[in-house]
C-alpha cells in the first residue's frame, strides 16, 4: 500500500499540476489588464500585495503543488523501502504522514476533504490493517495471543 501511495502522489501531483496550471492561466488573464504597481484589492493570506506579486504567486502555484506531491511520493517511496526491513514502524509512519497531509490540506482548503474520498478511505483502511497486523505479529512474538 505504501508503494501504491507513492505512485498516487506522483500521478496526483501531475493531475493537480495540470488543473492548477489551467486555473493559473485563467487568473493571469484576468490580471493582465492591471498595472504591476497597483495594490491588489483584497489581502491574500492577510498580506497586502501588488498585482505583480500576485502574478508571481499565481505563476508559482502549479510548481509548488507538483513539488509538494512529488516530495510526498519520495517520502512514501522511502517508507516503502524501509518497510522491507522494518514493516511495522514504516506502516505507522506512512499512516501518520498520510493523515497529517490530508488533515493539513483540509484545514487550508476544506473542500479537499471530499475530493478523492474513496481513495482516501481505502488507503486509511489498508494502512490501519497493516498497523493491526504489525501489532498482531508483535503479540505473537512475545508469546501472547493476538487480539
Amino acid at each position: 500500500m505504501i508503494a501504491i501511495l507513492a505512485a498516487l502522489f506522483v500521478l496526483g501531483g501531475l493531475l493537480m499540476f495540470y488543473t492548477s496550471g489551467k486555473e493559473a492561466t485563467e487568473a493571469l488573464q484576468q490580471l493582465r489588464e492591471l498595472p504591476d504597481e497597483m495594490v491588489f484589492p483584497e489581502p491574500i493570506v492577510g498580506k497586502t500585495l501588488t498585482v505583480a506579486e500576485v502574478r508571481q504567486t499565481v505563476e508559482r502555484e502549479p510548481y509548488l503543488v507538483l513539488g509538494l506531491n512529488w516530495l510526498l511520493a519520495l517520502i512514501m517511496a522511502g517508507l516503502y523501502l524501509w518497510s522491507r526491513r522494518s514493516p511495522f514502524p514504516a506502516v505507522i509512519a506512512a499512516l501518520a504522514v498520510f493523515v497529517v497531509v490530508h488533515v493539513a490540506n483540509a484545514v487550508v482548503d476544506p473542500v479537499t476533504i471530499v475530493k478523492g474520498i474513496i481513495l482516501k478511505v481505502i488507503a486509511i483502511i489498508a494502512l490501519v490493517k497493516g498497523v493491526r497486523a504489525g501489532f498482531a505479529v508483535r503479540a505473537l512474538e512475545r508469546g501472547r495471543p493476538a487480539d
